[in-house]
């Protein structure tokens, strides 16, 4: 058994397309470069996942991971006994599957994708900290039994909403933040951007096309262009969210 996460994609209808690699690309100091198929690759976006932006043919936006396997048939059989459902199958590479909660994840051969170069955090910016699966109540357990089982993990103890996901390794090599979290909507993913200052990244980003969506004790709500949640919280002391 392998499975790790390797890129976080942000799916945008085609007519959002530019604005939104526009944002991402400038919130995370990446350089954006254009692949086959419509896939916009965000160069040295972060220090453990890359970030791709693709075109999808919906009217809603989305984040979805895709999880590289050394054996995609393996692991897709595996996660469908764990509770997924394949939902298409492409031979390049590719095997859209949907986890117990509903959310759309991807499974990939290593070599579906070149391999993007990655960066660590850049002074006085937001830098992509956490990945959060944002799920209903009723979905919690299953959405923790999945993931911990799926990326052979423990579960954390829960810390109000949230139930980290321990040991979370990234294709990288490098740790990757990821957390379950209980909402009162439909299931989703977010991410966190860590900054030294909240305050004047939210500004800067709210300047880039973001749009406040609400303002906690020490952490801000903000969606991209696009609709998609994403969070800024402190880089250090701060809670996850």
């Amino acid at each position: 058994m392998s499975l790790a996460v390797r890129i976080v994609q942000v799916d945008v209808p085609a007519g959002h397309l530019d604005r939104t690699v526009a944002f991402w690309s400038a919130a995370l100091s990446a350089r954006p470069v254009t692949a086959p198929g419509g896939f916009v690759h965000l160069l040295e976006a972060t220090s453990a996942v890359e970030v791709h932006v693709q075109p999808i043919g919906t009217d809603d936006g989305r984040l979805h991971l895709d999880l590289v396997a050394d054996d995609r048939d393996v692991e897709v059989e595996r996660l469908e006994g764990l509770g997924a459902t394949t939902v298409a199958r492409f031979d390049d590479g590719y095997t859209v599957i949907e986890d117990p909660a509903g959310l759309q994840l991807c499974v990939i051969d290593g070599d579906a994708a070149e391999v993007n170069p990655l960066c660590d955090a850049i002074d006085g910016r937001g830098h992509l900290g956490a990945v959060f699966l944002d799920v209903p109540e009723e979905h919690v357990d299953g959405e923790v039994a999945f993931w911990s089982a799926a990326l052979a993990v423990d579960a954390g103890a829960p810390q109000g909403a949230y139930v980290p996901l321990r040991g979370v390794v990234a294709a990288s090599g490098d740790p990757l933040d990821l957390e379950v979290q209980t909402v009162g909507s439909a299931s989703r993913i977010h991410v966190d951007l860590a900054a030294p200052d909240v305050d004047a990244e939210v500004v800067r980003l709210v300047a880039l096309g973001a749009r406040r969506v609400g303002v906690h004790e020490d952490w801000v709500t903000l969606s991209d262009p696009c609709g998609n949640l994403l969070c800024v919280v402190p880089t250090e002391g701060h809670t996850s969210r």
